[in-house]
């Protein structure tokens, strides 16, 4: 909510260190720490979200930011727009989804583990994205993977998927309460 705030107000030094202060309060709560994470952030015009909760989409993708930011070294890389050096506090959704080459690039630098904040709605193109991750899995390169979504599809049943069976996603409504999805998405992914 205080990201839409800001989106609605402007962001000021306040309302920056709110934000700040917020997400290292979230993070305590979080069951894992890393050494290096990768961020991939869906800044694409779907993240506009709709009439009645214009921009609550990317507002929480950018709190998921903000909390996951908190885990360790990150890098943070966005799809569809990508804000100038110093611009990315309020992100302001457009473009096209190229989530692929995202990943790819985050990869790059062999983090311990990779978020992917989006609605699933990938246009550039289709598929693309689960595609890249099948011949990663085929490469041998097992870096977990987790897409955190903050958007309810009535088409899905329930959260849309952007690589099913090869990356668990996870509803992301609330930064405060991504500890419990989160234990069910690293279980998923790697019990051991």
């Amino acid at each position: 909510r205080l990201y839409v705030y800001a989106f609605e107000m402007g962001h000021s030094e306040e309302i920056t260190r709110a934000l700040r202060d917020k997400a290292r309060k979230a993070a305590r709560g979080f069951p894992a720490r890393y050494g290096s994470i990768g961020i991939l952030v869906d800044a694409s015009a779907s993240m506009l979200g709709s009439g009645e909760q214009r921009l609550r989409p990317m507002a929480t993708a950018l709190a998921l930011r903000d909390v996951i930011a908190q885990l360790g070294r990150t890098r943070t890389v966005y799809a569809g727009h990508t804000p100038a050096a110093g611009e990315d506090l309020l992100v302001r959704p457009s473009g096209d989804t190229s989530l692929a080459e995202g990943l790819m690039d985050l990869l790059e630098d062999a983090p311990e583990a990779v978020f992917v904040l989006s609605d699933g709605y990938e246009n550039r193109p289709a598929g693309r994205f689960a595609e890249v991750v099948t011949e990663l899995r085929g490469l041998g390169i097992e870096t977990p993977i987790y897409h955190l979504n903050p958007v309810f599809a009535a088409e899905s049943g329930g959260v849309r998927e952007l690589a099913p069976g090869l990356v668990p996603t996870l509803p992301a409504q609330r930064p405060e309460s991504l500890g419990l999805s989160f234990l069910r998405g690293m279980l998923e992914a790697d019990p051991i």
